[in-house]
């Protein structure tokens, strides 16, 4: 529902700025700035990967969608409005000889990657259990893999 009202809206401005009507200049904006291809490969996982975060917080905590999305999305541009900064008016604050966008890259490459993937493998061989996790990946049973015997 949500991908086909981002749709109905983008068809809407992009007919008003063709038609030459009041949205002109903002869907002209938007067709050259937002909506061009690398913005939308860039800002799809962003949106999957909040949305996950939502939906654990609406399911685990029964949080309002609302609410889930202003905590979630609010603690995210907390954290991330920094990273840009740190070319321009934070450029010489440093944190061990590393400006803020260092600091940020070597904390998610270098600590929380290598942190999940073990999670991620205990999680699925021991909470969610192998059965499920095949029966998942192969669509209960309609694709397989080389692998799924194993």
């Amino acid at each position: 529902m949500r991908h086909a009202l981002f749709l109905l809206v983008a068809s809407y401005l992009f007919q008003n700025a063709r038609a030459g009507g009041s949205l002109n200049s903002i869907g002209a904006a938007l067709r050259k700035r937002v909506l061009h291809p690398g913005y939308l490969a860039t800002f799809t996982p962003a949106i999957f990967l909040l949305e996950l975060a939502i939906a654990y917080m609406m399911e685990g905590y029964g949080w309002k969608r609302r609410l889930a999305c202003l905590v979630i999305g609010g603690a995210t541009f907390a954290v991330a409005i920094f990273a840009p900064f740190s070319m321009g008016i934070l450029g010489n604050f440093t944190i061990s000889s590393m400006n803020i966008f260092d600091v940020l890259d070597y904390v998610s490459g270098n600590r929380l990657l290598p942190v999940s993937e073990p999670v991620t493998a205990t999680f699925l061989a021991c909470i969610w259990g192998g059965d499920k996790a095949l029966k998942e990946t192969t669509t209960d049973g309609a694709i397989t893999f080389a692998w799924a015997s194993l």
